[in-house]
């Protein structure tokens, strides 16, 4: 089932939440509106837009392999739908569209997707206002990072995964795409294109809010069918990764395979399972065979920020042994000091006593 979405307010929760889902059938996944507050203040954008793709290409034609892998990615884009070539007719620079510049942005310890392209929908038009100025944010509607993290914990038989690009699941509607126009060509000796993304996308400010909105409104859907997994869908979702379990293997699977049925019927695909009782990863079903989607033989792996050691089920945290032939400076303990991450305040009593002796310094 696809649904039309129309955000028209998010000065009252009730009222802007009431108004969000007037729903329209059409065939399969959530399709949102962007939800402008003033889009009339929106300038030209298309000299920015040219002027930073072609700094870009600068820098793509001066190292190969990065070059390799954007191209690879929008390639995939393109393939899958989820961007569209702008016909020429079409072609205009007003407040009736946006060009956004975009970039790459590589996390080499990502298990999936070592290189991003993300879209500057913050960049300024010749007005001085940017796509993300006359875009209304909209409120956090998951549950706190803590709590999800400390529920965890009460589990005995736990399962971690995540929703496989979750963003570009959710179609945006036909009348806002043309705000989300990029412009991009694969060698320099090709004109210049000019396409239109499709789906919510990465870096546009109210993308957060808007995925988020589309699995509160499916658990809503399908909680008299599946209550527990709809429960899951509401408490245990952080963005687009997942945290849950049970105390029985029969009930951490009956909440897996819900969970599969239901976000399947709005085009999300759980992968990158990994549990510490690993009889819960077998007879997954996903659209690919890659054995990427199962973690089985991992011991460690990073959860919302957090190593973890599905092999003795605990949290661990993983500081880098200083070089002997490096000098250990004030600022270079600080840094690694606050690079800490520790939600839960687990070893706040080491982290406190560090930065209480490194005071001494001052």
């Amino acid at each position: 089932m696809e649904y039309s979405v129309s955000l028209v307010s998010l000065c009252n929760l009730e009222e802007q939440i009431a108004r969000f889902w007037q729903l329209e059938e059409v065939d399969g996944r959530y399709v949102v509106s962007l939800p402008f507050s003033d889009v009339s203040k929106l300038g030209k954008s298309y000299n920015t837009a040219l002027r930073r793709f072609l700094s870009l290409e600068r820098r793509l034609q001066s190292d190969t392999e990065l070059k390799r892998k954007y191209t690879i990615f929008l390639n995939e884009y393109l393939s899958l739908g989820h961007m569209e070539l702008v016909p020429s007719v079409e072609v205009v620079d007003d407040n009736s569209c946006c060009y956004i510049p975009h970039n790459a942005v590589q996390k080499e310890s990502s298990l999936t997707t070592k290189l991003r392209v993300v879209f500057d929908a913050s960049c300024k038009t010749n007005t001085g206002i940017s796509l993300n100025d006359v875009l209304l944010e909209g409120p956090c509607i998951q549950e706190d990072l803590t709590c999800i993290m400390a529920r965890f914990r009460t589990h005995k038989f736990v399962l971690s995964a995540d929703i496989a690009k979750m963003y570009r699941q959710i179609w945006v509607s036909v009348p806002n795409r043309d705000f989300q126009r990029i412009l991009w060509r694969a060698n320099p000796d090709q004109p210049i294109q000019i396409y239109r993304l499709k789906t919510v996308t990465y870096g546009v400010v109210t993308s957060s809010y808007l995925a988020t909105a589309c699995l509160l409104k499916l658990s809503e859907e399908k909680c008299n069918e599946f209550p527990e997994a709809c429960r899951v869908l509401r408490q245990n979702f952080y963005m687009d990764d997942l945290l849950t379990g049970a105390d029985t293997i029969e009930d951490a699977l009956k909440i897996r395979d819900q969970l599969v049925e239901i976000l399947s019927k709005a085009g999300f695909e759980l992968r990158q399972w990994n549990t510490n009782e690993t009889t819960l990863l077998k007879n997954i079903t996903t659209s690919t065979s890659s054995t990427e989607n199962i973690t089985e033989h991992e011991k460690i792996t990073k959860i919302l920020g957090v190593y973890w050691n599905n092999k003795n089920d605990s949290y661990q945290y993983i500081v880098q042994p200083y070089d002997e032939n490096c000098a250990i400076t004030k600022r270079k303990v600080l840094s690694d000091i606050a690079s800490v991450f520790d939600p839960l305040g687990l070893i706040s009593p080491i982290i406190t006593r560090l930065k209480i002796m490194m005071q001494g310094y001052g």
